[in-house]
């Protein structure tokens, strides 16, 4: 029973960690995705940006439009300063394009606008989706244990039971048996006159029905454990 029980918690723990695992491959390329989406869409507004100063020979950048919230900012390729515009360097998507070779040494840099980017935020959207994955799966996995715990509580508890009836059983089998193994043993040696036999087979047929009722409560007993 308890091989069982180990076999079926060991079932449970697949899933529980496969599925944590797939929300975090999943999430993880989600993530990569939209990183590359995002460097992608900065990127061209960058070189849009670039193409437009280029043409139109503009010696300050252009104003954006409002379709995006997205912050431009003219930079020497060098030293990275810069020189107009402003632009936040805390590691988010930006796109770059040079001016080259019009204004070699200075690139167009396009950041989204704001304290906080429309990455980050989607990354912490993802990390609270991958966190309630996981949150997901060890209340699963503590209410998988507690039901193993409670089973194995369980077939502790009716063995324990077993073995009490087992005992009870096997004392009040042995009373019987011993009258009856008494009483055939005296009638055996024949030493008994024959109100005393008589006496000796009605106590082994008295005996030998409790042995009828105590065989037919062991059978009960059977017959309930297989149903329960």
């Amino acid at each position: 029973m308890n091989r069982d029980l180990l076999v079926y918690f060991l079932l449970l723990l697949l899933p529980v960690f496969a599925l944590p695992y797939a929300a975090h491959r999943l999430l993880s390329d989600e993530r990569t995705r939209g990183r590359e989406t995002g460097t992608a869409c900065l990127q061209a507004k960058a070189e849009a940006l670039a193409l437009r100063m280029r043409l139109d020979r503009l010696e300050r950048l252009p104003a954006t439009d409002g379709a995006a919230p997205v912050q431009a900012a003219l930079v020497e390729n060098a030293s990275g300063r810069v020189l107009d515009g402003e632009m936040y360097a805390d590691g988010r998507c930006v796109g770059t394009a040079s001016l080259a070779p019009e204004r070699p040494g200075l690139s167009v840099r396009v950041a989204w606008a704001g304290a906080e980017s429309v990455g980050a935020r989607r990354a912490r959207r993802l990390a609270h989706a991958e966190l309630a994955v996981y949150a997901g799966a060890g209340a699963v996995f503590l209410l998988g244990l507690a039901l193993v715990l409670r089973a194995v509580l369980r077939a502790r508890r009716d063995a324990r039971r077993q073995l009490d009836y087992v005992a009870d059983f096997s004392h009040r089998l042995k009373t019987p048996l011993t009258s009856i193994s008494l009483c055939a043993e005296l009638s055996r040696s024949g030493r008994l006159d024959e109100a005393r036999r008589r006496e000796s087979t009605e106590t082994i047929v008295a005996e030998a029905a409790k042995l009828d009722v105590l065989v037919d409560e062991v059978l009960a007993y059977i017959k309930d454990a297989r149903h329960g």
